[in-house]
C-alpha cells in the first residue's frame, strides 16, 4: 500500500488513537483483495475475559522454558458487537470467527466463488512482570497496532513531530472556531492560524503542507507527564511515519511473527479506561490466510478439513526467563474456528 493510500484512509478518522485501530481494516482491504477478511481488532471496544493456564507446551532446549503463569485471551470486536469467551481444557468453539464461500454470479452464466472470513479476532496476554510477548503464526496472518507504544511515547514527549505555540490572546479565538467548525476542525484551525502567523520556524525538517494529525490543547494534556504548562499549542504528528513506527504487518512474509513490548504506562496515562479496556492494548489481531487460501482454491472443501494453523506464544519476563503456550487453530463442520492448547 503505498503513502498515498494509507494517509487517505485516515481522511476521515477523528483525532482518537483508539479509532484509528479500525482504519487498519482499509489497509487489509486494499493489500488483499481476492479474500474480503474484515480485519482490526478494534482495542477500545474488545472486552478480554482471561483464559485459564492450563495446558501449553514447554520444551527443554537452548531456550529454557519456565512455567511461570501467563493468561492467553481470545476476544472480538465486531460492529461495536463485544464478544469474549474462555478456552477450555480441550478446546472453545468461537463463533465470532467463522469461514465461509460466498457464491456470486460471473455476469456470463457461471458463478465466482470468494472464500471469507467473519469476526475481529485477536490474542492478547495478561501477567505480572512480563517485558515483551512473542506471536508466531505457522499458517495465518497477524498484525498488531502499537497503542502501547503510541501512548508510551505521548506520556515521554516523544510522539509529535510538531509543536506550535499559541498566545494567550489567540486561544480564545482557536476555541470558538473549532466549536463553530464541524469538519475537521483542529486541522482546519490550524491552517486558518497559519494564514496570519509564521510558524515556518517550527516545522524544522518537517514539510508544512505534509499530512498531520493536528490536535490543540495545553502541553500538560499532551506532552510528558512532568510537564504541567497550562499553554496551549497546536501539537502535529507526520502520518506518514505512524505505519512504520506503530503498526507491525506479516503479509509479505513466509513465518508470520510479531513481537510485542509491554510499555510500562502510568495510572495517570490510563485513567480514563476501564479495567477490562487495560487488558486490550497489547492485543493482536489474527486471519487464518492458511484457511481462507485453501478454501479459496477449493470452495467445494469441507470447513473441518481446512488447513489448521498453529499460534506459539512465547513470554519474556523482566528477569529474562521465558514461558511459552501453543494454541492449534482449527474449524468445525459450520466454519466456526476452534482453539485449543497443544497436548
Amino acid at each position: 500500500m503505498s503513502n498515498t493510500e494509507f494517509k487517505k484512509a485516515f481522511d476521515d478518522v477523528s483525532p482518537d488513537m483508539y479509532m484509528q485501530t479500525r482504519i487498519l481494516a482499509n489497509i487489509k482491504e486494499k493489500r488483499k483483495k481476492r479474500l474480503p477478511l474484515k480485519a482490526a481488532l478494534s482495542g477500545v471496544l474488545a472486552v478480554a475475559i482471561v483464559v485459564g493456564c492450563a495446558g501449553g507446551m514447554h520444551y527443554k532446549n537452548l531456550n529454557t522454558y519456565i512455567d511461570r503463569p501467563f493468561s492467553v485471551m481470545v476476544v472480538n470486536a465486531s460492529d461495536d458487537l463485544i464478544i469474549s469467551e474462555e478456552i477450555a481444557e480441550e478446546q472453545l468453539i468461537f463463533p465470532s470467527l467463522h469461514i465461509s464461500v460466498e457464491k456470486e454470479p460471473d455476469g456470463e452464466g457461471g458463478y465466482n466463488y470468494n472464500s471469507y472470513c467473519e469476526g475481529d479476532t485477536g490474542f492478547g496476554v495478561v501477567g505480572d512482570d512480563i517485558d515483551y510477548v512473542q506471536y508466531q503464526s505457522m499458517n495465518g496472518h497477524l498484525m498488531y497496532q502499537d497503542v502501547l507504544k503510541t501512548w508510551y511515547d505521548m506520556e515521554n514527549g516523544d510522539f509529535y513531530q510538531v509543536i506550535i505555540p499559541v498566545a494567550d490572546e489567540d486561544v480564545k479565538k482557536i476555541n470558538d472556531f473549532l466549536d463553530e467548525s464541524p469538519m475537521n476542525p483542529e486541522q482546519t484551525a490550524l491552517k486558518k492560524y497559519m494564514e496570519n502567523h509564521d510558524t515556518s520556524k517550527y516545522f524544522g525538517k518537517y514539510n508544512p503542507d505534509d499530512d498531520y494529525w493536528v490536535y490543540f490543547g495545553k502541553y500538560c494534556d499532551h506532552i510528558g507527564l512532568k510537564n504541567d504548562s497550562e499553554d496551549y499549542a497546536f501539537f502535529l504528528y507526520n502520518t506518514e511515519n505512524y505505519e512504520e513506527d506503530y503498526i507491525q504487518d506479516t503479509w509479505d512474509e513466509d513465518l508470520s511473527e510479531i513481537t510485542v513490548k509491554m510499555y510500562p504506562l502510568s495510572e495517570k496515562g490510563t485513567s480514563a479506561l476501564t479495567e477490562e479496556e487495560k487488558k486490550t492494548l497489547g492485543n493482536v489481531s489474527y486471519f487464518p490466510d492458511g484457511a481462507s487460501d485453501a478454501l479459496y482454491e477449493n470452495p467445494q472443501m469441507k470447513l473441518s478439513e481446512l488447513p489448521e494453523d498453529e499460534i506459539t506464544i512465547i513470554v519474556t519476563f523482566k528477569d529474562g526467563k521465558k514461558a511459552k503456550k501453543v494454541i492449534t487453530v482449527s474449524f468445525d463442520d459450520n466454519g466456526d474456528a476452534v482453539f485449543a492448547y497443544k497436548k
